[in-house]
């Protein structure tokens, strides 16, 4: 059983196209598949990626600065 009250927008909107398009028993199994999926990109190691990017920039001589308005 999926808690919808837990899922965003358009988490919700593709489970409920996958219920219409193939019934609510292999679309709560697809479902289920698919956000397993979407959660495993989600951990990606986004700040090792920063802290590489930002290596590279300090050995080039540039600096990252935040914009300010």
């Amino acid at each position: 059983m999926i808690d919808e009250k837990t899922l965003t927008k358009g988490q919700l909107r593709t489970l409920n196209a996958l219920r219409k398009s193939v019934g609510d028993k292999i679309g709560d199994a697809a479902f289920s598949i698919w956000l397993k999926a979407q959660q495993r990109e989600d951990d990606v190691d986004t700040d090792a990626i920063i802290k590489k990017i930002e290596k590279e920039l300090s050995e080039n001589g540039d600096t990252i600065t935040e914009k300010r308005d």
